[in-house]
C-alpha cells in the first residue's frame, strides 16, 4: 500500500480522480481550507517527510483562483 498525499483547489476535478483509484469514499482524509498555495505546500512536504512510502500530487487547473486550498490524504 501507499499513502497518496496532495493539494487541490477544483474539488470536482480529484473527486473524479478519488472516483478512479479509491475503492470507497470513507478512505479519503480531507484537510482544510489553506489560504494560499504555499501554506498548503507545506502541510503536503510536512506530512510527506513524516511518512514512508508516500507519493505526492498537486491538482490545481491551469487559472489559479483566490479561492482556498484544501488537502487531502489516501491509501492506493
Amino acid at each position: 500500500m501507499k499513502l497518496l498525499i496532495g493539494i487541490y483547489q477544483e474539488k470536482e476535478q480529484v473527486d473524479r480522480y478519488f472516483d478512479s483509484i479509491v475503492e470507497e469514499s470513507d478512505a479519503v482524509v480531507e484537510v482544510g481550507p489553506f489560504f494560499s498555495q504555499h501554506q498548503a505546500m507545506e502541510w503536503m512536504e510536512f506530512l510527506g517527510n513524516k511518512m514512508s512510502n508516500c507519493t505526492m500530487a498537486h491538482y490545481c487547473s491551469e487559472e489559479r483562483s483566490k479561492r482556498p486550498w484544501y488537502g487531502f490524504a489516501t491509501v492506493c
